[in-house]
């Protein structure tokens, strides 16, 4: 679907569904009736619209563009797997679209620093890291 494949991870996929059941079980007919009709309103994996991650690593080997949608966490958790792994690239792009409190990894990243030491792994970010 689109120009390049969408990979929905962590609890993005849960809220979707927690959002399409309330909308189908709902009181307001013309949405339930389009939840269930068109299944997810935001997105619908048997559609083809994405695909839902099981493992980040298969994620992180996909060849060629792609979009990942994950729960940024501050950058903590799942988002820094990813950071970790494609933080290098400048082409990449990481949008962080939530609040990012003071000390972690996101507030660093939008503050400017590029250098983490994650676990034992020390992380060069080149990516493109903005606020939405």
């Amino acid at each position: 679907y689109g120009k390049y494949p969408v990979f929905v991870d962590g609890l993005i996929h849960d809220m979707n569904e927690v959002v399409r059941a309330s909308l189908v079980n709902g009181r307001d007919p013309t949405l339930s009736t389009t939840a269930r009709n068109h299944g997810s309103l935001a997105f619908d994996a048997d559609r083809g619209l994405f695909e839902r991650v099981q493992d980040p690593a298969a994620v992180v080997r996909h060849p060629g563009p792609a979009v990942v949608l994950t729960t940024s966490g501050m950058f903590e958790g799942r988002a820094v797997q990813y950071l970790a792994s494609l933080g290098s690239d400048p082409k990449n792009l990481f949008l962080a679209v939530g609040y990012q409190a003071d000390g972690s990894i996101g507030r660093r990243l939008l503050d400017g620093e590029r250098r983490f030491e994650l676990g034992s792994t020390t992380v060069e970010v080149a990516a493109r890291v903005e606020q939405q």
